[in-house]
């Protein structure tokens, strides 16, 4: 060890605190960051060959469609169509991974610009969402009404935007450095 990574004392040398705190700061920063680009991935790989003009039959649709299989039931009557290729997922599922993802990239300045999050509505809005995803699923099940395209789209867009808002308003309550 040189003199100059030595202190007075003869102890190495220590970076000012507030260097520290600015290093380990950008940590959250970088793996929401991460989690935002894996889930605007998952919205692209989520529309299938279709939004590459592809059809069913292209390698990279049949993997997109097995890389959704454990997460979505991917029933043809409930998945929307596009350039002519069913959709990777349903639309519920669309819904989710395309509000999900884009509210991640929205949502930081959103949440931080107005200060209107904190932690008990996230929850409660992730509840209500969840809930309203159930009623539309029961409603439809016991025949009171018959779900939609449009119905799936939505309760799935409520629940990804509630997710993103939770995700952006717990990012933007990291301790910022004094």
């Amino acid at each position: 060890m040189s003199a100059s990574d030595q202190g007075s004392g003869g102890e190495p040398a220590r970076a000012p605190q507030s260097v520290r705190v600015q290093a380990t700061q950008g940590i959250p920063s970088m793996w929401y960051l991460g989690v935002a680009m894996v889930a605007l991935g998952m919205f692209v790989l989520s529309m299938g060959g279709g939004l590459w003009g592809l059809d069913h039959h292209h390698l990279y649709h049949r993997l997109a469609v097995m890389a959704f299989d454990p997460l979505c039931h991917q029933a043809p009557d409930r998945s929307l169509m596009l350039s002519g290729t069913t959709m990777a997922v349903c639309s519920r599922c669309l819904g989710i991974y395309g509000a999900f993802s884009i509210g991640l990239l929205l949502f930081p300045g959103v949440v931080g610009g107005m200060r209107v999050y904190s932690f008990g509505v996230g929850v409660r809005l992730i509840l209500l969402s969840l809930g309203i995803m159930v009623l539309d699923f029961i409603g439809n099940g016991v025949g009171l009404w018959t779900n939609t395209h449009l119905s799936r789209i939505l309760t799935g867009v409520f629940f990804g935007c509630s997710l993103s808002w939770f995700m952006a308003g717990e990012r933007n309550n990291q301790p910022k450095a004094k």
